[in-house]
Order: C-alpha cells, then structure tokens, then sequence
C-alpha cells in the first residue's frame, strides 16, 4: 500500500499529504504492536539485533548495486530483492561474526 500510494502524483508533490500518511503509518503500527509483546516477534527481535549493522552496510551495498549491477538495466524490483538480500545477508554475518564477539570480549574485559 505505500509503494502504491507514494508513486501517485498527488503524494509526490504534497508535503502534507506524505506526512500525514507517515504519521498515520506509524500511528497504525503503534497501535497494532502495542499490546505485543516485542519479544515474541521474532522478526522484529532479530531486525533490533542487527540494526547497527544494517545501518553499517546499507550505504556500501547501495553504492556497489549503483556501480556493478545498475548499468544492466535491471528492473526495479529485481535491484530491490537483490539489495534486501544482500543487506539482510552481510548485515546478519557481521553481526554474529563480529559485533558478538566484540560484546563477549567487553564483558571479559570488564570482569577483569
């Protein structure tokens, strides 16, 4: 539904009419996630794990795609599967390979 309702032509040349969808957006998801508890999702539980890491990595694999894969006039949504994959994928890896140590080290560190 935002994919759809941002490509129309009014959403694109109104400042109000897109905040006011952000805004309702994320009242939206408030709401259906208050009562939740967060841990039980294990997705979002995941994503909060490795969000510095996707937020690390997601300007290099954005500037990769732009230089390798772009000049072959891909399709849009072939470059978006692709980006999410790889973003997801190296993002995961640096932090079960490095951010993980690094905190297990810390502790060690501290104790010491």
């Amino acid at each position: 539904i935002f994919l759809y309702v941002s490509m129309q032509n009014y959403f694109l040349k109104s400042f109000t009419v897109r905040n006011i969808f952000v805004l309702f957006t994320v009242a939206s998801l408030f709401i259906l996630f208050y009562r939740t508890k967060m841990n039980e999702l294990f997705l979002l539980s995941w994503l909060g794990k490795i969000s510095y890491s996707l937020y690390l990595w997601h300007m290099p694999i954005l500037l990769m795609l732009k230089k390798y894969y772009l000049p072959y006039e891909s399709s849009w949504w072939s470059i978006s599967i692709l980006f999410i994959i790889l973003l997801l994928s190296i993002s995961s890896l640096s932090y079960y390979l490095i951010e993980k140590n690094g905190f297990s080290l810390r502790r060690k560190l501290e104790e010491s």
